[in-house]
């Protein structure tokens, strides 16, 4: 089970996504997306380091 980090000015939220599977996870995931605001979504293209390092495994 790997997630996307989401930080926003009001929040952090972590939203688990399901590498594995297709079905109903995968659209609860988009739904979750859609909740957020495009000015949001946009400033966390600016913060990609942080979410590659949310994804990288604690093992390692």
């Amino acid at each position: 089970m790997h997630g996307i980090l989401f930080s926003t000015n009001r929040s952090v939220i972590w939203k688990p996504v399901s590498l594995e599977f297709e079905g109903k996870r995968k659209v609860l995931f988009v739904l979750g997306i859609q909740q957020f605001r495009w000015n949001e979504i946009f400033s966390l293209l600016d913060s990609l380091s942080v979410i590659f390092q949310a994804l990288v495994p604690i093992s390692q």
